[in-house]
């Protein structure tokens, strides 16, 4: 059953993420620097861990396993607590994030390699902003062109949405549908991925977005993208904490327990079969990301990572330690 985010953190959320800072800082330091110098080390960071072999499924299960026997905040962490929560995508930083008034972005929206064979084209709100760093990583890895298409507060299916942070009808985000899909029709990618955020969505008339309104939603939307005759995989939303992790961890550094959650309460499974359901009938391949998060409980550190920039986004840094199996999920060779 989907729960109810309460509105000031809904607010609060789609405020950072609008404003870049989904996208602040990559974890290379922690002191305030100018956006050119922060995207010079983002992209330092990408190159080099694009030339080690990327976690395999086994790996990631079994360092995620080992998550619930860390009780105090390491001293070793690859992102200190202090910098997690700026610890976001290149795109926070590159204006490729749609701002909220825009409804499409520019063409300069490209990762991984540039002059790559192989095209795929990375679509949906600020979870597909979250999800660019492991897919730049392993576009790098894989010779292949990564396309950001990322509209927050805009989620992929089409739907009529309203905007919490300005309290009125997202209309922009029906002209980003529109201008998207066009987009995508036109580039022909070889691989396209679609990515959301569900928690709390609401209509124009501000009543809640159901999951058969959802999935009919997402239906259309991949109807209207079989043009690019792309391969299109639906990647599942992830679980969420109930308060955001690096303040948690920081007024709690020696119990780390206290900022995880249960696993049957952060993973909204109904929707996560719902999605799948809707994406096996319209011929999408459906992953789920739950296993990368969670075991029984789900875990604000994994390793020496801090896994959550907030309650609803993931690090850059653990984005990127996901890029071998995000990259196996998208069939990326």
């Amino acid at each position: 059953m989907r729960k109810p985010i309460a509105a000031l953190a809904l607010v609060l959320v789609l405020v950072l993420a609008g404003c870049g800072k989904l996208g602040a800082g990559a974890g290379t330091t922690t002191e305030p620097q100018s956006g050119d110098t922060t995207l010079v080390k983002i992209q330092q960071v990408a190159t080099e861990q694009a030339q080690q072999p990327g976690a395999t499924e086994d790996q990631v299960l079994a360092l995620v396993a080992a998550a619930s026997k860390i009780k105090t905040v390491p001293a070793d962490l690859a992102v200190p607590v202090s910098a997690a929560i700026d610890d976001g995508p290149e795109a926070g930083w590159d204006g490729c994030l749609a701002e909220e008034t825009a409804s499409q972005v520019n063409d300069t929206c490209v990762y991984g390699d540039k002059d790559g064979a192989k095209t795929l084209v990375l679509y949906g709100d600020s979870h597909a902003g979250m999800w660019e760093s492991a897919l730049d990583v392993a576009g790098k890895r894989t010779n292949t062109k990564i396309v950001l298409l990322a509209k927050p507060a805009c989620a992929v299916p089409t739907l009529h949405f309203w905007l919490e942070t300005a309290q009125r009808q997202n209309t922009e985000c029906d002209a980003w549908h529109d201008w998207a899909t066009e987009k995508i029709n036109s580039l022909k990618p070889d691989t396209l991925v679609l990515t959301s955020l569900f928690q709390g969505p609401r209509d124009f008339d501000k009543k809640d977005i159901t999951e058969a309104q959802w999935s009919a939603g997402m239906r259309t939307t991949i109807k209207m993208v079989a043009p690019s005759g792309a391969k299109v995989v639906v990647l599942g939303d992830m679980p969420y904490l109930e308060q955001s992790a690096p303040e948690c961890l920081a007024a709690h550094p020696d119990d780390v327990a206290a900022c995880a959650r249960k696993a049957d309460e952060a993973i909204f499974a109904e929707h996560g079969a719902a999605e799948k359901a809707t994406a096996k009938a319209a011929g999408a391949a459906y992953v789920g990301t739950t296993p990368w998060f969670c075991s029984d409980v789900c875990g604000p550190i994994v390793g020496d990572m801090v896994v959550y920039q907030n309650e609803y986004h993931i690090t850059a840094a653990y984005s990127r330690y996901l890029s071998g199996v995000v990259a196996a999920a998208a069939g990326m060779a």
